[in-house]
């Protein structure tokens, strides 16, 4: 084979070969994307749920009468407090001595 046939072969070859991968990168689907995609709608879905279910409770009344009403301002507070006590060493990475 002459010089000049075989530079026209490997250059037909890599052109077939780039072809080839460019038609596959075309055609192929991309798992990453349709995944976001998904994504994507699941959250505008999710979303206009939330819109929805906002909107139910800005029409809700509340009656806030209860809060002025003697067996309600008579309550007592008996909560009890929580000791904060030390824990730990103030440096846990130092020796132990």
């Amino acid at each position: 084979m002459s010089d000049r046939l075989k530079k026209l072969l490997i250059f037909f070859g890599i052109s077939l070969v780039c072809l080839g991968g460019y038609f596959f990168y075309v055609t192929s689907s991309d798992p990453l994307l349709e995944d976001a995609l998904s994504d994507t709608n699941e959250l505008m879905i999710a979303s206009e749920k939330i819109y929805a279910d906002l909107d139910k409770l800005s029409q809700l009344e509340i009656d806030t009468s209860i809060f002025e009403d003697t067996r309600f301002t008579s309550l007592k507070d008996t909560r009890v407090g929580v000791k904060q006590i030390p824990s730990g060493r103030s440096n846990p990475f130092s020796s132990l001595e």
